[in-house]
């Protein structure tokens, strides 16, 4: 471990999601580079440039999941620990990446994104119509988590009326620890789920239709239909990456603005204001902290020997908080231009669904900002997430504000 001394962390504990910016911050400036035994042993890169070399080099660092290249180093994907299933198409390797997502790249692409804007918006107004007479909301439940989910399910040609049925096992899965009860019962309901979705792809075998699914069943590759196994994987992963990471980047962004009238007046105002503020709440919030590698060759990064086959972390929250890279690291500056920071990732693996993220958070933004222009939150009900190490959200966000009367917005 090229004499680098062992530090205890663990990503997924109670104690680092309480303070994680803090001890970043710390481990940035005292080990950039470290090691620690959590989780069968792996290593920790906190700074930008060190995460943006990895993130950009598949060659020397691997995502790739389950497999033995010919020899004894196991590959493990992105996840630590291990996810239990294989995500598609971020568990896999170029070349094979590309051709995984251009599957549905162009579905994906910024004008189809943009173009959808005025749906999202109908969306976060029809869930706001739900609650805006009574002068109170959980914000998560009711806004931030159904305008996402009902995207994601109509992108996938789901029925958008089971929003429910997605959102509370897709946002407990990542809001609850692993063991807890809440977990449990959103892995079980997951698999419900998926059921449905097995359902839905095979209709889609039998009635094509113009949906992001249908896309996925027609899909080949060197001329064979993509297997059953790796529709679901795909479909399971835009689920998971579609529902629950852009709600909490709503989440933190409505309690950032929560004691700030003049910088909601002036978002409201102002269209390119509220997109320069989004980035840099993506900056500072970093809804998805980290996701790893696998090294497939001694390789030194930052002054430190990384064996062939050892697990590597990139914190891509510490690197959006490296005062290297960026001016007031810590601070929101919400002008903040340029901004290059991780939040979506870097390199080939950067995500291929932010433009329908950054849509759908710039639409329920600006309803909030226009239909609830003097919410506060109910600072006892406040509740992040226990555990940031797969995602970094809001469980809870009550709120009241002046009672409003409802557009009358149909969800279809």
């Amino acid at each position: 471990m090229g004499g680098c001394p062992v530090v205890h962390f663990d990503q997924h504990s109670p104690e680092h999601a309480q303070d994680a910016a803090g001890q970043l911050r710390t481990l940035r400036a005292e080990t950039p580079v470290f090691w620690t035994e959590a989780y069968g042993g792996f290593w920790v890169l906190t700074r930008y440039a060190d995460v943006a070399r990895v993130a950009r080099d598949d060659a020397t660092f691997s995502s790739f999941k389950d497999m033995h290249r010919g020899d004894s180093v196991s590959f493990s994907g992105v996840s630590i620990p291990p996810s239990p299933t294989r995500q598609l198409p971020i568990d896999i390797d170029s070349p094979e990446l590309s051709t995984y997502r251009k599957m549905l790249a162009g579905r994906m692409a910024p004008a189809r994104a943009r173009a959808l804007r005025p749906r999202y918006e109908a969306l976060a107004d029809h869930f706001i119509d739900r609650f805006i007479e009574s002068g109170e909301a959980e914000l998560v439940t009711q806004l931030a988590s159904p305008v996402p989910t009902a995207a994601t399910l109509e992108f996938l040609g789901l029925p958008i009326e089971d929003h429910e049925l997605y959102a509370g096992p897709f946002h407990d899965y990542v809001a609850y620890p692993q063991g807890s009860e809440q977990f449990e019962r959103a892995v079980a309901q997951r698999e419900i789920c998926m059921e449905r979705v097995a359902d839905e792809v095979e209709l889609r075998r039998r009635e094509p239709r113009d949906d992001a699914l249908t896309a996925l069943v027609q899909s080949n590759i060197d001329g064979q239909p993509l297997p059953h196994e790796d529709v679901m994987d795909w479909v399971r992963l835009v689920l998971g990456g579609g529902i629950d990471t852009t709600t909490a980047l709503i989440a933190h962004s409505l309690v950032y603005l929560d004691d700030q009238p003049q910088l909601r007046e002036k978002l409201a105002a102002d269209p390119h204001a509220l997109e320069l503020f989004m980035e840099e709440m993506l900056r500072v919030s970093s809804p998805t902290q980290a996701l790893a590698r696998t090294a497939t060759r001694d390789v030194e990064i930052g002054g430190r020997l990384i064996r062939r086959g050892e697990r590597v972390l990139l914190s891509w929250a510490s690197a959006n908080r490296d005062e290297l890279a960026f001016t007031a690291s810590e601070d929101v500056v919400v002008d903040r231009s340029p901004n290059p920071h991780t939040a979506f990732g870097l390199g080939p693996h950067r995500c291929i669904g932010s433009h329908f993220a950054r849509v759908e958070y710039l639409a329920v933004l600006t309803k909030v900002l226009t239909r609830l222009p003097d919410y506060r939150l109910v600072s006892e009900g406040l509740a992040p997430y226990d555990t940031i190490g797969s995602i970094n959200g809001w469980r809870s966000v009550p709120a009241r504000f002046t009672p409003g009367t409802p557009l009358g917005v149909p969800f279809a």
